[in-house]
């Protein structure tokens, strides 16, 4: 028996397999035995959804003004936390359950 490539073993959508192996020698009644097989769930990763990998604004842009905007998601719906280095610190980052903001203090160009 192999796992296939495409599209894997996904305990949230099977989570046991029963495999049924029959064993015939050509002169008596064929023998069976199934066997089942358990997957165990694994914590899969949480995911960015719309992360920007770039950023620029003009050094126009109004103080207070939101830079950047990304959501995470967690595929079994684990409470996720953040934490980020901002280099320089010329604003502020807001978290909530499912998204991060960073709002600009002064006008800069900014890259992540």
């Amino acid at each position: 028996m192999f796992v296939p490539a495409s599209p894997g073993l996904d305990y949230d959508a099977v989570s046991a397999y029963d495999v049924t192996v029959v064993v015939y020698d050509g002169y008596t009644s064929p023998v069976t035995s199934t066997i089942r097989i358990l997957l165990s769930d694994v914590n899969e990763s949480p995911m960015f959804i719309n992360m920007p990998t770039s950023g620029h604004i003009s050094e126009s842009v109004s103080q207070g003004r939101s830079l950047i905007t990304c959501q995470v998601t967690d595929p079994e719906g684990d409470q996720v936390t953040y934490s980020a280095t901002i280099s320089p610190n010329d604003g502020k980052l807001y978290f909530n359950e499912t998204s991060m903001s960073y709002v600009i203090n002064r006008y800069y160009i900014f890259y992540l």
